[in-house]
């Protein structure tokens, strides 16, 4: 299967730009053109550029820099290749190499030897692609923005983070009984649908840990009202699963049970590790969510007083009241989550916010 990548001539002499393009069509490259780096602006604004073939006249000496071309850029890791004539002044290419540009062409062209730079940046660029794709996979996005422009990332202090935990109930004692391989594909089939879930509302998986799933929101991005966000992802997951559980009812097959829980406060996100990196959250939240998912009945999901407030005008909540805090002490006060509110309910089930809930809270309307 072919594998495309755009890239884009920049060269105000038509003669050259035209025959450099016809030397690069097919293969998987898909060719785009501008006399000026003026008029490549809004090609560079709106599609992701994998390699750039730049006039070293224009790029040094014209209306912009190779610099404001890396800032326009919506693919970071972007390849830049300069044109330059033979008799070029040796200088200009020196600057433009000192820019950014990773290596030259000479007019008049050499048709073979410029496939074959174009093909080894080509391939780089696609393998910067599919690593980009595993890292995102990893960390979040904005830990790996940071982690390109500075190389690390800090620690950050979120006064309202919300942790969301899920487990399954009495996972062990049933997995004894599961052969290995189809406890995995039921491992697998749920925390798959449970991805997307998150996607949709916006959260942020953390990770898996054994039949737990942690995830974020308010913490990793900056999407309006992330409590809101988080209880309708957490109540997808419950109905997700109750209708999985009626299936296995109906044909006789085992099922799994599910707890959730949710709570809202300070932590701290940061990355740990040397060789192999890690990106978690840590706090009394963390500790705080765990809880409220562990002492919660089969099948249900429960909040706690923070959450709570946030969330009160939109949903059905039944009180639990006052819960010991196991290790660190003390006791929260803890909700039920039940439904949306009826008014905010696309269906009366309460399961889905109909399109007043989603202006309110400013929702993406395409996600529903």
């Amino acid at each position: 299967m072919e594998r495309f990548v755009n890239i884009l001539i920049i060269e105000r002499d038509d003669k050259i730009r035209t025959h450099l393009r016809d030397i690069l069509l097919g293969k998987g490259n898909n060719v785009l053109t501008a006399s000026s780096i003026t008029e490549a602006l809004p090609i560079i604004d709106k599609r992701e550029i994998g390699i750039y073939l730049i006039d070293i006249d224009d790029t040094i000496n014209g209306e912009t820099s190779l610099e404001t071309i890396k800032e326009r850029s919506l693919y970071v890791h972007h390849y830049i290749l300069l044109l330059t004539k033979e008799n070029s002044n040796s200088v200009n290419l020196v600057k433009g190499m000192h820019q950014g540009a990773v290596d030259f062409i000479t007019y008049p062209f050499q048709t073979n030897l410029i496939k074959s730079k174009i093909d080894v940046f080509k391939t780089l660029y696609l393998k910067d692609q599919r690593i980009g794709q595993l890292l995102n996979n990893i960390f979040p996005e904005n830990v790996l923005a940071e982690l390109s422009t500075n190389g690390k990332f800090s620690p950050k202090r979120i006064e309202k983070g919300i942790v969301l935990f899920t487990d399954f109930v009495d996972f062990s004692l049933k997995s004894k009984s599961m052969k290995p391989l189809r406890l995995i594909h039921q491992l697998e089939k749920y925390f798959i649908k449970f991805d997307e879930i998150i996607a949709k509302y916006k959260l942020e998986k953390i990770k898996t840990i054994g039949d737990a799933y942690m995830a974020l929101a308010g913490v990793t991005e900056n999407h309006p009202e992330p409590a809101i966000r988080a209880c309708l992802a957490a109540i997808e997951i419950r109905d997700y699963i109750k209708t999985d559980i009626d299936i296995a009812l109906a044909t006789k097959s085992d099922f799994w049970e599910i707890r959730i829980g949710l709570h809202m406060g300070p932590l701290v996100a940061g990355i740990i590790g040397s060789s192999k990196y890690n990106f978690d959250v840590w706090g009394d939240t963390v500790n705080i969510a765990a809880r409220a998912e562990a002492s919660t009945k089969s099948g249900s999901i429960s909040v706690t007083a923070p959450i709570f407030k946030e969330i009160e005008p939109y949903f059905v909540l039944d009180p639990r009241g006052t819960v010991d805090i196991l290790k660190r002490g003390g006791t929260i006060d803890m909700f039920y989550l039940k439904s949306i509110k009826r008014e905010f309910g696309m269906y009366p089930e309460g399961n889905a916010p109909n399109s007043e809930f989603r202006s309110k809270v400013r929702f993406d309307t395409s996600r529903f």
